[in-house]
């Protein structure tokens, strides 16, 4: 089988002090321009396998991944768009970006703070999502260092920005530290009492080739019910990831339990016994785990508890992903006690 593995770790800045943070060894292009300023693309590719990784400035986003299957053929199993447009005028729906300074949602777009209220862009019905209109997926980060198997950048973030207390200053470095892995390693300072909460949110589909999407902004809330396949509408069948559903994917969830939502995506509270469809503990296929029927029919965006359990390396497992025809396989790891499922609405094309 083709194995990827997908590890997300949170640090502090001065696990990066032993880092150059200045080495470019790789130069990269240029995928396109906001506000003036050039997008820089660059890839990482390991010496010792084909795995590839692009990812641009514009938002710290991954826009490609390739990846060899069972028989080493190489394809793309990310989704992204091929042109800098829908990154930057809200038509992509965060694919492959770092999203912040809150990725997720913020219930009615405001919290406190020693007594003090913050209010917040309300830009996913009455909520907040992904830091705001302006989040991090739509800021040019800047590169501090780049190679052939690693790239870091970083960004500010000034006090006030989209409403947030404090300059932040934050930075993501991706890497491929072995053939098959791909590792996310986040850190954020501030020099006063903020939220932050920095996700990488790459949709995957494990069968695909290439993945090259036409589609709306983002859906507002409340979730609509995935009834409509039409949400996304692929350019190219022949050349494109909407050819191709992730029923048929393979899921084994590390978690017992899970955290409820309102019918705007907020947690209720309560921390629940996995049951019924959103208990994906068991290998089957997405389709087989009852999709259609989480949640009330509006499939899964929700939080899962994950197990205690730390590996040697200081990561939980969060999930096995397999796909039966391509035989790739992909594990994921992460530092954090909870991880976010969620399929793309509609399409049911790529999870997260």
């Amino acid at each position: 089988m083709g194995h990827i593995f997908l590890s997300d770790q949170s640090l502090q800045p001065g696990d990066f002090a032993s880092k150059d943070r200045r080495r470019f060894i790789v130069m990269p292009d240029i995928f396109g321009a906001v506000s003036g300023e050039p997008i820089e693309r660059y890839t990482l590719q390991h010496s010792e396998s084909s795995l590839r990784v692009q990812v641009i400035t514009l938002g710290a986003t991954i826009t490609s991944v390739l990846a060899p299957d069972a028989s080493g053929n190489l394809g793309e199993v990310s989704l992204g768009f091929d042109d800098a447009a829908p990154y930057s005028d809200g038509t992509s729906p965060y694919f492959g970006c770092v999203a912040g300074r809150v990725a997720n949602r913020i219930a009615k777009g405001s919290f406190s703070i020693d007594g003090k209220t913050y209010s917040l862009a309300t830009n996913n019905g009455p909520n907040h999502l992904h830091g705001g209109k302006v989040g991090y997926d739509k800021r040019n980060w800047s590169v501090t260092a780049a190679t052939a198997t690693s790239i870091t950048l970083e960004l500010e973030s000034k006090d006030g920005d989209e409403g947030y207390p404090g300059n932040l200053h934050a930075i993501v470095t991706y890497s491929l530290p072995t053939p098959t892995s791909l590792r996310m390693e986040y850190a954020a300072t501030s020099d006063a009492t903020t939220p932050c909460n920095l996700t990488n949110h790459t949709y995957w589909n494990l069968k695909v080739r290439f993945a090259c999407w036409k589609a709306p902004p983002f859906p507002a809330s409340p979730r609509p019910r995935i009834t409509n396949p039409a949400y996304i509408v692929p350019r190219d069948e022949s050349q494109d990831g909407g050819a191709s559903t992730i029923f048929e994917h393979e899921i084994e969830l590390a978690a017992d339990f899970y955290t409820p939502v309102d019918d705007t995506s907020i947690p209720t509270g309560e921390i629940r016994a996995v049951s019924g469809a959103m208990d994906l503990r068991g290998k089957a296929t997405i389709a087989d785990h009852g999709l259609a029927q989480a949640d009330q029919g509006m499939g899964y965006d929700h939080n899962w508890c994950l197990r205690p359990t730390v590996g040697t390396d200081g990561l939980r497992l969060v999930a096995t992903v397999h796909e039966p025809t391509s035989g790739r396989v992909m594990v994921v790891r992460t530092t954090e006690p909870g991880a976010l499922v969620d399929q793309l609405l509609h399409s049911h094309s790529a999870p997260t």
